[in-house]
């Protein structure tokens, strides 16, 4: 048969699950390449199991990225080439419609029309994206934007290839199919999102040949994208203009998810905007503890830590008044271990295997602790000599064996007096239990105790002065987490067995309600309901509205993951036959 004259490039990265079902259908071109970035789960194999060239990139931080160094520097047999994902999959239509077109020599790039394969269905209405993809690499590259100070993503994926002739466009859908599930999807729209923000920022004024090169629907975007109508806009536009309805639960979702996505560039443009203003200080509403010479509170206080260098030190401020204190840390690569030593804080590593115990047990499972008392407290968990003073009365009254803990939220650099707070069991003698065990082993990637509580023989009660919770990490950190742990609670669901009486027992009455009813369509919003309304969350302006709405992203989240591992990931390959 002959070969379509086109060299296809595929940059990768752990792509070894979706890899297979692009390659099967890229052997009419002429030339296939595999571009990773250093798989670790058998890419390599994959590619060359399918006869892919196989290319290894290492990116620098710095220009080129990985398509524009794949063509900067390797020999390129076609005059064409075409660059996929492994999640994007061709058809015999689209084969004979790209042959066809590049033998014309009307054009030196085509735009391309993808249609997406979501929740196990081929979306039909609503909102494909394009994006030039086919073009004779003679004639241009991709722009360079100047962003190697913000991101770490090492590929082009909004940026397009500027050419010099005309376009043309093909037809024939390419199908995108993202088979790694919700987590994936959540966590690249996050990273995604984080770098429009910042290329918002970044931009030069309006009519400067950086927005010449953009297409009419980037300049739209860059123009609107911070508004507050902007998301509901794409929303109203997909869902119904576009007939997005018409695909059911699965266009409601994808047209949701996207609205989410735009929201979060704009929260995050205003997020940079603040910070650019008044560069971050320590906004908590309590005042620093005093130091005095001697350590008065019989309590070792144990910090779990990972790459919290931007929230250490408000807290270490804080806490010189307990008899020991502890970092432990899981291979931290900033600079928290130089704040914890320069606070005299004892440090040591924590290495998870990936099984039983987690880091907060391991601790206590593994060290030698001085007092009868132990108090978990993050990074982010700012204390005050109000808490300090309750905690030392209660630790030497011998009325319980465990403390909860109350805590208000900093959010937006603004103090939330309103919404929904959380509690916690963190203050405990460590000879009363443990954290609960839960056999995560096979679907956790959380090396520490995070929906865990401890689980305590004798009587609790509660530490009434309240823990300003401040993570000044920025939104990018909160959606990354949370999607984590939206992963983690839909497992959990999941794994819970409804007649096992004492699991249930176990676990406080908020929770037995949650995972009661958290795969529920209404679950989400009844709690916007409870945080935003009936907690007065409104009063808290616009931070609190966003506060509430991005809690019910999160348990939106549990829910379409619960139903994604309970059905699986469906099979794809008839995409093109339905």
């Amino acid at each position: 048969m002959k070969k379509i004259p086109v060299t296809v490039i595929l940059p990768v990265k752990n792509d070894a699950k979706a890899l297979p079902q692009a390659l099967e259908k890229l052997g009419r071109f002429q030339k296939v390449v595999v571009v990773d970035s250093d798989s670790k789960d058998g890419t390599d194999e994959v590619a060359a199991a399918y006869g892919a060239e196989y290319v290894i990139f290492r990116w620098n931080g710095q220009p080129p990225k990985k398509r524009s160094w794949y063509l900067d520097n390797h020999d390129i047999e076609t005059d064409w080439v075409l660059f996929l994902d492994a999640d994007e999959i061709v058809s015999d239509a689209f084969c004979d419609e790209v042959e066809n077109s590049i033998a014309k020599h009307d054009h030196v790039g085509f735009w391309m029309t993808f249609h997406n394969w979501f929740m196990g269905k081929w979306l039909r209405h609503g909102d494909p994206f394009s994006k030039l993809a086919l073009f004779k690499h003679a004639y241009g590259r991709y722009e360079r934007v100047a962003d190697d100070g913000w991101t770490n993503i090492d590929v082009e994926v909004h940026e397009h290839p500027v050419l010099d002739g005309t376009l043309g466009r093909i037809h024939s859908p390419v199908a995108h199919d993202e088979r790694r599930g919700m987590d994936s999807y959540i966590g690249k729209h996050n990273e995604y999102s984080t770098w429009e923000a910042n290329r918002y920022m970044a931009l030069c004024p309006e009519g400067s040949g950086e927005w010449n090169l953009m297409t009419s629907r980037q300049q739209f975007k860059y123009r609107h994208v911070d508004k507050w109508w902007f998301a509901t806009a794409y929303f109203m536009i997909s869902f119904f203009a576009k007939r997005g309805f018409l695909d059911g639960r699965s266009g409601l979702v994808f047209a949701s998810l996207k609205r989410e996505y735009y929201s979060h560039i704009r929260l995050k443009i205003l997020e940079m905007r603040k910070n650019k203003q008044a560069p971050d200080i320590d906004s908590s509403s309590s005042e620093a503890v005093r130091s005095p010479m001697d350590r008065d509170i019989p309590v070792t206080l144990i910090i779990p830590v990972k790459n919290e260098a931007k929230n250490l030190a408000s807290c270490m401020d804080r806490v010189g008044r307990f008899q020991d204190v502890v970092v432990v840390d899981s291979g931290s690569t900033d600079a928290t271990l130089d704040i914890a030593r320069e606070y005299g804080a004892t440090c040591i590593q924590f290495e998870w295997n990936g099984h039983f115990p987690k880091k907060r047990n391991w601790y206590l499972d593994n060290h030698e602790i001085k007092t009868d008392w132990v108090l978990f407290l993050d990074a982010d968990e700012l204390i005050n000599d109000a808490f300090c003073e309750e905690v030392k009365k209660a630790v030497t009254s011998g009325n319980h064996v465990g403390y909860w803990l109350n805590f208000h939220n900093w959010f937006q650099g603004k103090f939330l007096r309103h919404g929904d707070p959380f509690s916690k069991l963190a203050l405990f003698r460590p000879d009363a239990g443990r954290y609960e065990r839960i056999d995560d082993e096979q679907w956790s990637g959380l090396d520490m105790e995070i929906h865990e509580h401890p689980v305590l023989d004798g009587s609790v009660g509660a530490i009434s002065a309240p823990i300003d919770h401040n993570d000044r990490r920025g939104l990018d950190s909160y959606i990354r987490k949370h999607n984590e742990y939206s992963t983690w609670e839909a497992r959990r669901h999941l794994a819970m067995n409804p007649h096992d009486a004492d699991s249930w027992k176990a676990l406080t009455r908020r929770q037995r309600f949650k995972y009661k009813h958290v795969e529920k369509w209404w679950f989400k919003w009844l709690y916007f309901l409870l945080c935003y309304v009936l907690k007065l969350g409104v009063l808290d302006g616009r931070s609190g509205f966003v506060f509430a709405s991005l809690k019910r992203h999160y348990y939106g989240h549990i829910r379409l993951k619960v139903n994604e591992f309970r059905e699986g990931v469906p099979d794809s390959r008839s995409i093109h036959d339905s």
